[in-house]
């Protein structure tokens, strides 16, 4: 079972990729939106390092 994440975490992953927290704050996402957007960042880091690994 994969571990749980918090809520800062996911934030701080978010705010990593590029995306401004107080303009998706405007939108008062759910804690639903935050999770699921934190889980499509997080599996595009993944594949990207997947990339890298089969370029070198």
């Amino acid at each position: 079972m994969a571990e749980k994440v918090s809520l800062t975490e996911m934030w701080r992953a978010i705010e990593k990729s590029g995306i401004d927290r107080k303009l998706l704050e405007q939108t008062d996402p759910s804690e639903e939106l935050i999770r699921n957007l934190y889980t499509a960042i997080t599996a595009i880091h993944e594949k990207e390092l997947e990339l890298k690994q089969l370029e070198a």
